[in-house]
């Protein structure tokens, strides 16, 4: 049977994440990020923030 991605829904995702990888969310910059204007579709995330790591059997 193929399974995919798309149509798991959120939960089922995060258990095949945890199962896979470590996720690691670091603090975020204070502030808003250069260049911000608001109602533009700049957001305020940074994935310099987030490490995500294969586990190891």
């Amino acid at each position: 049977m193929k399974v995919s991605w798309e149509g798991f829904d959120l939960d089922k995702k995060r258990a095949v994440i945890n199962v896979i990888m470590t996720v690691t969310m670091h603090p975020a910059k204070r502030g808003r990020p250069k260049g911000y204007v608001p109602g533009s579709r700049v957001g305020y995330f940074d994935p310099s923030t987030v490490d995500a790591l294969p586990k190891v059997p």
